[in-house]
């Protein structure tokens, strides 16, 4: 079993119950968010079968590319998009009330910790470690802290007789961001004799790197039919799709800007030539390509989205959808009107409720009316999608709406909709009723995802009622959700509590979250004694692995936005590509 695909920030659910047996077996949980991708069918993690909440059949996608998570689901958005909401780092203000918080600058690892601790250990654990593992782990750690230097080791293990040391190495080459790593990617990306699995990581690994060798690789004749060594053996790979979302990851807009910057991004019109000639043999270039229109940010592209929102074929308008919230920022009224005209016409569920939530990124008060006018007449399922929404709008006047959501809904779904939807938007004033839905209400799931609430309004006061429930509770989604608010939260008193869970907890997403939370802590004081545990052989393999991931992410050059999120926030989920399916699993 492989760790780098179990990372996933707070993973409640195994991706065996949500992914095709090939996927799952090969690389193990996910940790997404309670109820995350129950199979279009129903069933595990509590998500509704057909006749459940929302009603109707689901949605039919068959055949190549079909999506196999449930796009009814506002679970399924936002198990996707979740880490755009959370800290990027336990880091709060001065002045908490906890006990033993401090600033950053005396908390924050140093260039020297990662060098004279973290580097020997990964390096030591490539050489002469056993376990597949804690290899697989370490090797993707190596290129999250390391740099030039490191790239000679990840170069020769993309050759390695593990597979998945060799997909967790050709990662850590595009996580190093330099030229000798991109040139390697290149080679391999372009090998008809490599597994195609490893052919498209190294496309998107490129993508992550964005230099001048990735640069030219994406961009070459990109969505055209013509045929070069690159495309031998390749039918089944879907490398124009891949292509075509890591061009536009190179220049790092999405980080840059949540919304349209006004600023041009300078692969936009290879893109948008790529589209308007619609000569890309793969029938999924054209829905994850206006997906992609997204990361750049770019108003220049609204006019393409807006003829995306019409085309034949519903996946290429949800992922028109998708771009839609990115590249327009408070639309003149025309645009509003034409928007709003889309969803009321839209038949297919995933375009009609990705819009919903673009309208929510646009804002202003257009968007805003519409949403509550919507509100009033969607069925349950849409409730939570709007709920989303309104949150993004950032207006506070629909607080409370949302606050009502959070007393007067029946259904669970709804109930942690409107927990998330309120931190959100930031309303520190249901901090309250936040810890209060915490303690009392039954429903694990809904005390998951209200921890995972209480984590993104980012308040300090949550940590002793995240730490008791974690002590308490059974559930793994519970735990995980705890685990991993204490360690965004910067909670420096539960790293014991945290590092006596992750040795003796049983399950593989708490192991995860665990991990997670004590990387993403970003505290000095948590290296040592995961360091300890990794070299402890009594420990289970998989418990140290876990701690290699922890060290990997506290120790990583440039603390943010996980990086594989870029490739997870605003992905078309309507289809499938095996290769976007393993990146949407790494922490």
């Amino acid at each position: 079993m492989s760790v780098h695909t179990i990372q996933r920030a707070s993973a409640f659910v195994l991706v065996c119950l949500i992914l095709p047996p090939s996927s799952a077996l090969a690389h193990g949980g996910s940790n997404r968010g309670p109820g995350f991708g129950a199979p279009i069918s129903g069933g595990p993690g509590g998500n509704p079968s057909p006749g459940g909440p929302g009603g109707g059949a689901p949605p039919s996608r068959t055949g190549r590319g079909a999506a196999t998570l449930d796009v009814r689901l506002w679970e399924t958005w936002w198990g996707l998009n979740r880490e755009e909401f959370l800290p990027s780092r336990g880091v709060m203000p001065d002045g908490s009330v906890i006990t033993g918080y401090e600033s950053r600058e005396n908390r924050a690892p140093n260039r020297g910790d990662v060098e004279s601790t973290i580097l020997p250990l990964l390096r030591d654990i490539l050489k002469d470690e056993k376990s597949q593992e804690v290899r697989d782990a370490a090797a993707l750690a190596l290129g999250r802290v390391g740099g030039l230097g490191e790239v000679p080791i990840l170069n020769s293990l993309t050759d390695d007789r593990q597979g998945a040391v060799r997909e967790a190495a050709i990662l850590g080459l595009g996580l190093v961001e330099q030229k000798d790593a991109e040139e390697k990617l290149a080679l391999i990306a372009r090998d008809p004799e490599r597994l195609l699995r490893e052919r498209g990581l190294a496309i998107m690994a490129l993508g992550l790197s964005g230099g001048e060798v990735a640069e030219a690789l994406l961009l070459k004749d990109l969505g055209t039919n013509k045929s070069d060594e690159f495309y031998r053996r390749a039918r089944n790979g879907h490398f124009e799709p891949l292509r075509a979302l890591a061009a536009m990851l190179t220049k790092k807009h999405d980080l840059a800007s949540s919304t349209s910057s006004g600023l041009p991004h300078p692969h936009l019109g290879h893109l948008i030539t790529a589209l308007r000639a619609d000569a890309a043999p793969d029938e999924l270039f054209l829905p994850v390509a206006y997906a992609a229109l997204s990361k750049s940010r770019d108003p220049a592209a609204g006019p393409l989205v807006l003829q995306g929102l019409k085309h034949r074929k519903a996946t290429v308008r949800a992922g028109a959808a998708i771009a839609a919230g990115r590249v327009f920022q408070r639309p003149d009224p025309a645009t509003l009107k034409r928007l709003a005209q889309a969803v009321s016409e839209e038949s297919d569920l995933l375009a009609r409720r990705l819009l919903l939530i673009s309208l929510g990124r646009m804002g202003g008060e257009g968007s805003r009316d519409f949403l509550l006018r919507h509100l009033r007449m969607a069925d349950r399922q849409e409730v939570g999608f709007i709920y989303l929404a309104l949150s993004l709008t950032r207006d506070t006047a629909v607080i409370p709406t949302l606050r009502a959501g959070l007393t007067s809904a029946r259904e669970a779904s709804l109930r942690s909709a409107a927990a998330l939807s309120l931190a959100v938007i930031g309303d520190k004033e249901s901090l309250p009723a936040l810890i209060a839905l915490l303690d009392e209400d039954r429903n694990p799931t809904v005390r998951a995802y209200t921890a995972e609430a209480l984590t993104i309004l980012g308040d300090v006061r949550a940590i002793p009622a995240l730490e008791k429930l974690l002590k308490s509770q059974k559930s793994e989604d519970v735990v995980a959700a705890c685990a991993q608010g204490l360690g965004l939260l910067g909670a420096r008193d539960s790293v014991a509590t945290l590092l006596i869970a992750l040795r003796e907890s049983k399950s593989l997403p708490e192991r995860g979250a665990i991990a997670y939370g004590l990387g993403r802590m970003g505290d000095r004081g948590v290296i040592e004694p995961l360091v300890q545990l990794t070299r402890d052989k009594a420990v289970p393999d998989l418990v140290r692995a876990f701690a290699v991931v922890a060290l990997g992410i506290v120790g990583e050059r440039s603390p943010g936005l996980p990086p594989f999120s870029r490739t997870t926030i605003d992905s078309h989920y309507g289809v499938v590509i095996e290769t976007l399916v393993e990146l949407q699993d790494i922490l």
